[in-house]
C-alpha cells in the first residue's frame, strides 16, 4: 500500500501542521479498514475538505457521535465533549482496493500541499 511508502512524509507534514495521524500501537498491525486524518480544528477541517474537493478527491467527515444519532437520542440527551470534539475535526481519506497507486500518490501529494 502506497500510503506505507508516504507515511513518513505525511508524518512529517502532520507533526508540522498540527494534525493526527492513525497511531498503531507496535503490539498490533495496521487493519487498512480506514485512513484519517485528525485535525487541530473543526474550522481547518472544512478548509481541507473543501481544498480536497477542490482538487478532485472524495475525503470526508468520517462520522456523527451515536449519541447525537436519532437512535442515540432516545437512549437520552446527554454530552460527550471528546467524541464531540473528534467528529467535528477528522476526515476520513478515499482508501479502498480499487484505489490506484497514481490516485494514491496523486492523494499523497494534494495532502502534503495543504
Amino acid at each position: 500500500i502506497i500510503f506505507e511508502t508516504y507515511y513518513s512524509e505525511l508524518k512529517k507534514w502532520a507533526n508540522e501542521n498540527n494534525v493526527c495521524l492513525p497511531f498503531i500501537p507496535n503490539y498490533c498491525e495496521q487493519s487498512y479498514h480506514l485512513f484519517y486524518l485528525l485535525f487541530d480544528s473543526e474550522i481547518i477541517r472544512n478548509r481541507f475538505l473543501a481544498y480536497m474537493r477542490r482538487n478532485g478527491a472524495t475525503a470526508i467527515f468520517h462520522y456523527l457521535p451515536l449519541h447525537k444519532s436519532i437512535m442515540g437520542r432516545k437512549f437520552g440527551n446527554f454530552e460527550c465533549p471528546v467524541t464531540e470534539s473528534v467528529a467535528g475535526r477528522i476526515v476520513r481519506l478515499p482508501f479502498y482496493n480499487e484505489l490506484s497507486k497514481q490516485e494514491q500518490s496523486k492523494i499523497i501529494n494534494d495532502i502534503l500541499n495543504f
